[in-house]
């Protein structure tokens, strides 16, 4: 049960990270508006399946957590929206690794090392996004 609460708790704080991971710009507002929470889950969901090859209970265990942190990103981008990015990256840093570490539970070191060359490859993408919008 403690392990339960620690993991929920986990979740709700990097939930905080969706600001960093989905910068709020004209053609991310976009997509979050067309699609839901859930689908956003699942699409990173299946990206990640494809790109660390997850076993089904894999799947089973990290979807949750996927789903949960969309639906957390909901919430938080609106009221996050006005604060500084500098001021953002830097509370953000601790969480990002609090939520890395709820996922590392249910993947192999192999994985896990492509899961964060997954997630430097998906920032790098944003910033170049960001640049090219400037």
């Amino acid at each position: 049960m403690a392990s339960s609460t620690i993991i929920k708790y986990i979740l709700a704080a990097s939930s905080i990270i969706t600001v960093l991971l989905f910068p709020i710009h004209s053609s991310c507002q976009e997509f979050r508006n067309n699609t839901s929470p859930e689908q956003r889950g699942q699409q990173l969901m299946s990206r990640l399946k494809e790109q660390l090859v997850l076993s089904d209970q894999q799947v089973d265990s990290i979807q949750p957590i996927l789903f949960f942190y969309a639906k957390r990103m909901n919430e938080f981008r609106d009221s996050l929206s006005n604060l500084p990015l500098d001021s953002i990256r830097t509370i953000l840093q601790p969480i990002e690794q609090q939520r890395n570490l709820a996922i590392r539970n249910f993947l192999t070191e192999d994985q896990f090392t492509l899961y964060l060359q997954f997630l430097e490859e998906q920032k790098a993408r944003r910033r170049q996004r960001l640049q090219e919008q400037r």
